[in-house]
């Protein structure tokens, strides 16, 4: 039976720790061009600052057909359980639940007694497109997908949700160039946990990665999950560890749902609070870096498609569609400021078409 939120909240609580506690997050920084002489006071938002929407494509890493296990991962038409809860419907839940994740926002808990002003993020994502992979030679985490497969490149973020062997959470990041993320810890998980449960846990393991790509580091961790004393993010409104203990003789990193320990989006702390200088990151990552991901943002003027075979993501100013079939479960998506179709459009039982129209100035 479908859980409310509340109830979601509360199971949350009980099991958190135990579906997130063995997460890691290899953050790939050598690139990172948003350093220390970034203004970034000057891109902290407020309620002048535009909400941006993210291009997103979700991508799922399959085993070969050949292989005795296979799916191993959701599809097109299921679960990879046999269920019909399918790959579709779990990247839209998925982007639903991080976009409600995102429109929260906590104090900061350390340090204690803070007055850490609280603001709306004004970012959010936008589902570009879902893409399904059957390979074994990138299953597998931390394989890296995005060697072989890519869409949108430059134009949307792309997430490759691949199978670690132990089960456990993870993923890793890029923080500069074309910008892209690998997790694993999902479906693995699927098969025992609650499925909204495992879309909160979900949520927050992509609102932390893309995180990275928008140029966010961690606050009192290594690249490799290690507890560090003089974690440098750029923002000197996240104490460090060392800060935090000398100070207050608090420990800061103490994991998944510790009641006095960090609650930043970018510790292993399964919690969403960011920072105003957090925020200016982001917010200037956005606009000097990272334009060309945003809803309103159109590399191609004019599009023309006229045909599909597999799934594929459109983004252009204008699009023209021209006597299209999408059938075998495929999926064709469309990101335009306008959209003309000349002739029939015939979209078969199971198969998809998406269009998002931008509303832009």
């Amino acid at each position: 039976m479908r859980k409310t939120l509340a109830c979601i909240v509360i199971i949350l609580l009980m099991i958190q720790t135990l579906l997130q506690g063995q997460f890691v997050c290899n953050t790939i920084t050598s690139s990172l061009k948003s350093s220390s002489y970034i203004d970034v006071t000057n891109y902290i938002p407020n309620n002048n600052t535009p909400t941006k929407y993210i291009r997103v494509n979700i991508h799922y890493m399959l085993r070969s057909p050949s292989d005795p296990l296979y799916p191993g991962n959701f599809t097109q038409t299921s679960d990879g359980l046999g269920n019909s809860y399918n790959g579709y419907q779990f990247a839209e839940d998925l982007i639903n639940m991080a976009n409600y994740r995102l429109s929260l926002n906590y104090p900061m808990r350390l340090p204690p007694g803070n007055s850490t002003p609280v603001l709306t993020r004004k970012y959010y994502y936008l589902l570009n497109g879902v893409f399904f992979h059957e390979d074994n030679e990138y299953y597998f985490y931390p394989s890296d997908p995005s060697f072989k497969y890519k869409e949108n490149i430059g134009e949307a973020v792309n997430i490759y949700i691949t199978i670690h062997p132990n089960a456990p959470g993870g993923g890793y990041a890029v923080t500069s160039g074309i910008r892209y993320a690998v997790i694993c810890g999902v479906w693995e998980k699927y098969h025992y946990y609650n499925k909204d449960t495992i879309l909160w846990v979900t949520a927050h393991t992509l609102n932390h990665e893309i995180g990275h790509n928008l140029s966010l580091l961690h606050t009192v961790l290594t690249n490799d999950g290690k507890c560090y004393d003089f974690a440098e993010d750029y923002c000197s409104d996240t104490p460090t560890r060392k800060e935090i203990r000398d100070n207050f003789n608090i420990e800061a990193c103490c994991g998944w749902n510790c009641s006095t320990g960090s609650n930043n989006m970018m510790d292993y702390s399964g919690e969403e609070a960011i920072t105003p200088q957090q925020l200016g990151r982001v917010h200037w990552t956005l606009d000097n870096e990272m334009n060309n991901y945003l809803m309103c943002s159109f590399l191609n003027p004019n599009i023309n498609i006229t045909n599909f075979i597999t799934n594929k993501s459109y983004i252009g100013e204008i699009v023209t569609m021209s006597n299209i079939v999408i059938n075998n479960n495929k999926a064709i998506f469309i990101n335009a400021k306008e959209l003309i179709i000349n002739g029939p459009i015939e979209i078969w039982p199971g198969s998809l078409m998406t269009i998002n129209i931008s509303s832009c100035n």
